[in-house]
């Protein structure tokens, strides 16, 4: 009996021991949250308090994220949350549109300590604003147009009234040097091409006798055509060349043999 009654004592010193070591009876206070950042209070199965820290978006916590309530008191020390400084060791520098850069858009092994990627900035590094070429005129009796004004890669589209045939580039863009490739174009009356007579044993298909228009020869069944076939209609009024001619097809008799 003496026996049980000395290890139910020894049992009861171990619990409060056990209740000194781990808090069991004593409580802690929340204490305030890291500026820019939080704090949460919460209780394990244990039975002790326990507060978990975090930080805001572009903070990182420094120090222990946890901290444990031991006799009515908070282990260790209050973290705080500062500024992300992220490195960086590639960068790409671009600039707004219509500037172009003077330096090197890509630098390598370059660390930038303590700026955000939004913030990056450089001082060996410029934006000028971008080439521009020279205004163009609309040809006499015609019209130009930009998609994009007069500056680099910009586009003019040229046009020419109705019945008249634009004879030059028909587009030109604005280059890099600052000049404008092609050459500037000029409207002409379209002079009509003349009627022309299908061969004989053969006819002639035609798209219009305008600039821009052909005629096609062909031959009925056993004559073959002798010259070209399709012929073109130029702002000169003259076609690219002349009708051809439809001969009849040689056969050639086999003997039989039995």
């Amino acid at each position: 009996m003496l026996l049980k009654i000395l290890s139910l004592l020894t049992c009861l010193l171990c619990l409060q021991e056990v209740s000194a070591t781990y808090g069991y009876r004593t409580k802690c206070h929340k204490p305030n949250s890291p500026l820019n950042g939080n704090v949460t209070m919460t209780r394990s199965h244990f039975g002790y308090q326990k507060l978990i820290y975090s930080c805001n978006t572009g903070y990182k916590l420094v120090g222990r994220q946890t901290r444990t309530c031991y006799n009515g008191a908070w282990a260790g020390y209050q973290p705080i949350c500062q500024p992300i400084n992220d490195s960086y060791k590639r960068v790409h520098y671009s600039c707004s549109p219509g500037f172009v850069l003077i330096g090197k858009s890509n630098v390598e092994n370059e660390t930038l300590e303590g700026i955000k990627p939004d913030e990056c900035y450089t001082n060996h590094l410029t934006c000028k604003p971008a080439v521009k070429c020279m205004s163009l005129t609309a040809p006499t009796n015609g019209s130009v147009q930009f998609n994009f004004g007069t500056n680099l890669k910009s586009r003019a589209t040229f046009s020419c009234n109705a019945n008249l045939t634009l004879i030059g580039s028909s587009v030109r863009e604005c280059q890099p040097d600052g000049n404008w490739s092609g050459k500037q174009p000029v409207c002409r009356e379209a002079n009509d091409c003349p009627k022309l007579q299908p061969p004989h044993y053969g006819k002639i298909y035609v798209t219009g006798y305008f600039h821009g228009d052909y005629a096609m020869t062909k031959c009925y069944y056993g004559y073959r055509l002798i010259g070209k076939a399709r012929l073109d209609c130029l702002h000169t009024g003259k076609w690219t060349g002349v009708i051809g001619r439809c001969v009849k097809q040689r056969s050639y008799w086999r003997p039989f043999y039995y």
